[in-house]
């Protein structure tokens, strides 16, 4: 059975979650970020970890820094925590820290090229690649357009001498960046991000080299602005040939407001694939007696009506053969569960939508796309049929393939 595991299609992988602790630390020497610039890389550090002075600690003990490192980074306490808006908000540090890491573009090509031998390396044929690709407060279109172009050049690199390999590159928007503090809608972020998305189309028209590869339109992270609010930036995307990729039903405030939020990616931003979509298929009776991030009780009667819009939502998903990216381990941390035979992957299989396995970020969870995928066919007594589906999907619906 397990045979079958091999030039495997990967779907779902960010740049920065594929980084993991060692490498990240030998990028921070490499470009002497302790020494370059040691007050921003003390910022950052304790933003993200509490851990005051780590140049220092880098410039005293350099192995001691990267076992601090690896202690924050990779560690994950009692694996589950019971508060999973806690946990949440320690894997977005661990994203945070690895973008302001890898986000120079003079190493970009390097990290992506790493990033696709190791992949490589674990069976993996086919990789889709994906990263935020700009911010407000960029002061020079440029940059996006250089962290860009050199990470779709490092991977250019890898498949040249990797026989067999190919890629693609999906452009990334983090939600977060486009609300003001209140978690309202900047409509001066988001007309900031519609100019950039604008300027890297126009490059892309004229350096057909990386435009080949570059396919997919992303939003992710936490859900705080409505799917509506991007549907200018989604139509330029869609207008220029890319296939809208996004998060959606994930790092929901409420099942409710996840199912929704799915639906509008579907309807409005169309969507073809849906990173996670947890809010269609997890079991709402985990969530009884308690209440959801606005302060609202899961009651017996409202837990009961979530099933019925899951049951609408995981039908429509089906009859507009939308594909679900599952990512087993992300999902389980994300939703507090204790194991891969919770993880709620069972439901879109029996209901027939289509689904697909993927690592989300290997660096981060320390995984590899054949652990996920013989953690949850075993969990979940996938029969050979299941597991052939799950990999066939992942081929059928990669991006080198919807848009041939």
């Amino acid at each position: 059975m397990w045979k079958k595991l091999e030039n495997l299609y990967e779907l779902h992988q960010h740049i920065s979650g594929a980084v993991g602790a060692k490498d990240l630390f030998n990028l921070i020497i490499e470009q002497q970020l302790h020494e370059k610039e040691p007050d921003k890389l003390d910022e950052e550090f304790k933003k993200r970890f509490g851990v005051e002075n780590f140049s220092e600690l880098i410039k005293n003990s350099p192995k001691e820094a990267e076992k601090t490192l690896y202690e924050k980074f990779c560690k994950f306490e009692d694996t589950i925590l019971t508060d999973t808006n806690e946990f949440r908000n320690k894997i977005t540090a661990r994203y945070g820290f690895s973008f302001y890491v890898t986000s120079n573009p003079k190493i970009r090509r390097k990290i992506s090229k790493q990033i696709c031998e190791t992949f490589y390396e674990q069976g993996i044929k086919y990789l889709e690649l994906r990263a935020v690709s700009f911010k407000p407060g960029i002061t020079s279109e440029d940059t996006p357009w250089d962290q860009l172009s050199e990470s779709v050049y490092g991977m250019i690199d890898a498949k040249d001498n990797l026989p067999g390999f190919d890629f693609s590159y999906i452009i990334g928007i983090a939600r977060h960046h486009f609300v003001d503090k209140d978690n309202k809608p900047d409509e001066n972020k988001i007309k900031h991000a519609e100019n950039i998305l604008r300027f890297l189309v126009k490059k892309l028209e004229k350096n057909d080299d990386i435009a080949q590869y570059v396919l997919g339109i992303d939003a992710t992270d936490k859900e705080v602005l409505p799917p509506r609010y991007l549907k200018n930036i989604f139509e330029i995307a869609i207008e220029s040939g890319l296939i809208p990729v996004p998060h959606a039903g994930e790092n929901f405030k409420s099942i409710e407001e996840g199912i929704q939020n799915i639906y509008e990616y579907i309807d409005i931003l169309e969507a073809k694939r849906i990173g996670h979509a947890l809010a269609a298929c997890v079991d709402p009776r985990k969530y009884l007696g308690k209440n959801d991030e606005y302060g609202k009780l899961y009651t017996k009667s409202r837990v009961e009506k979530i099933i019925e819009l899951q049951d609408d939502l995981i039908k429509y998903m089906k009859e507009r053969s939308i594909v679900v990216e599952t990512c087993p381990t992300s999902n389980i941390i994300t939703l507090g569960l204790k194991s891969y035979e919770e993880h709620p992957i069972r439901r879109f299989l029996d209901s027939g939508v289509n689904v697909v396995i993927c690592s989300d970020s290997s660096g981060i969870y320390g995984i590899t796309l054949k652990d996920e995928i013989k953690n949850i066919a075993v969990a979940q007594n996938f029969s050979l049929a299941e597991l052939e589906k799950v990999l066939e999907n992942s081929r059928k619906y990669s991006l080198k393939n919807l848009v041939s």
